[in-house]
């Protein structure tokens, strides 16, 4: 399962949102075909921080987009980095 969170990070002195952080949880675990745990399940988060224009805000939600394909992108390659080192065969 996956989940999103977008939250402000900090305010300027008017009480606007400056900066932002996008978190991205994935919850996974493998099974074989017979039902046997292979990989127990296990919860990674990432994050990220992004400031706001309020100047530029027509080019914040192209930047929240981008952000998320990033961290879609890294939590793919840690998933993976994951798999490996518990598939890897015991020496």
């Amino acid at each position: 399962s996956e989940s999103w969170s977008t939250k402000p990070l900090s305010v300027d002195e008017f009480a606007r949102v400056r900066e932002y952080i996008t978190r991205y949880n994935v919850q996974f675990a493998l099974v074989d075909a017979g039902g046997r745990m292979l990989v127990d399940p296990q919860t990674i988060e990432l994050s990220r921080e992004y400031t706001y224009d309020i100047n530029a805000s027509a080019g914040s939600p192209a930047e929240q987009e981008l952000i998320q394909r990033e961290l879609r992108h890294d939590m793919q390659a840690a998933i993976l980095r994951r798999l490996d080192v518990a598939l890897r065969p015991k020496s």
